[in-house]
């Protein structure tokens, strides 16, 4: 069953500058067709060394090579909770967070 993605079916990941805080800001299915792009974006953040915010707000769909990136920033990062923000999962994302237990690892903005 598909996932409800963007209007125009495309996956966008592009990192900005909030304040001096690198975001990774994500929109459609993050899955192993689009998960080397995310990682790439999650490295370039991390690189520069500040606390990362993983902005979810308009991601549909998350598979387990999203949660891989996810883990792998974690220890990048230090293994701090705080180092990484996921911002405004959706439900579904969220519930792949949840039921997987990473969940647990990250600080996790309504």
């Amino acid at each position: 069953m598909p996932h409800p993605g963007p209007t125009d079916g495309s996956f966008v990941v592009k990192v900005d500058d909030e304040g001096g805080r690198p975001v990774v800001r994500v929109r459609g299915e993050l899955d192993v067709a689009t998960s080397p792009q995310f990682a790439a974006c999650v490295d370039t953040a991390l690189s520069i060394g500040a606390p990362l915010t993983i902005d979810l707000a308009e991601a549909t769909f998350m598979d387990s090579t999203g949660l891989s990136t996810l883990i792998r920033a974690h220890h990048a990062s230090g293994r701090v909770k705080e180092a990484i923000v996921l911002r405004s999962p959706c439900a579904a994302v969220r519930r792949t967070l949840e039921v997987s237990g990473v969940a647990d690892v990250f600080t996790i903005e309504p």
